[in-house]
């Protein structure tokens, strides 16, 4: 009985992963846009944009300005424009990826819109001071994310806010809680990803 329920589940994760690589696939072809393929080379995979959409939902997102690390094609930026984010930034140090976001919010009122061609260190102390809201798809390892959370303590400390971080696939997950400031809210597991989403307040 046991291996019939593991079959019927691990049948049904396929039906759900096939049905929403065609949802990703279509929603590709009818905004004549890029978003969704992958770049194996640059290590680039996209958010699924219903789990971004499930999470963002659950934030106070109104008169907040978001900033996607490590933004890719841009996909994360198109979602937020559903909500009301005073501003809404990337940055993406890899040029191709980059060159293919502009082209992918290319056509769309995105004056609260930007994306930054840099690494996420070199970015102005106030300019990442104005942000309450971090995203993240695991875009680097161990050492990064260890220097990002040293960036958001400091910027904490600047100008006091409740900084709200959304972490896609956490594998460092640890280097987050091992800080008694940042709090783990809420984990999102859905049955479209084998990766969760980690929604942590600081």
């Amino acid at each position: 009985m046991a291996e019939i329920k593991l079959i019927y589940k691990y049948i049904f994760r396929k039906t759900i992963y096939h049905l929403n690589f065609l949802y990703e696939k279509s929603r590709d072809l009818c905004l004549d846009k890029d978003f969704s393929r992958e770049k194996p080379t640059v290590g680039y995979k996209a958010s699924r944009p219903y789990e971004v959409d499930f999470v963002l939902k659950r934030i106070i997102t109104s008169g907040k300005s978001i900033l996607d690390i490590g933004s890719g094609k841009g996909a994360v930026l198109h979602i937020a424009q559903r909500f009301n984010f005073l501003n809404i930034y990337g940055v993406e140090k890899d040029p191709e990826l980059y060159t293919i976001s502009l082209e992918n919010l290319h056509g769309y009122e995105l004056k609260n819109t930007r994306i930054f061609l840099t690494d996420f260190q070199k970015l102005p102390e106030d300019f990442f001071d104005s942000i309450d809201v971090f995203y993240l798809f695991n875009p680097f390892g161990a050492e990064p994310i260890e220097i990002l959370i040293k960036m958001l303590l400091k910027s904490k400390l600047r100008k006091p806010r409740n900084i709200d971080i959304i972490y896609k696939n956490p594998v460092h997950h640890d280097k987050f809680i091992q800080n008694k400031k940042i709090r783990l809210e809420r984990p999102y597991n859905f049955i479209t990803s084998n990766s969760p989403i980690h929604h942590y307040t600081l």
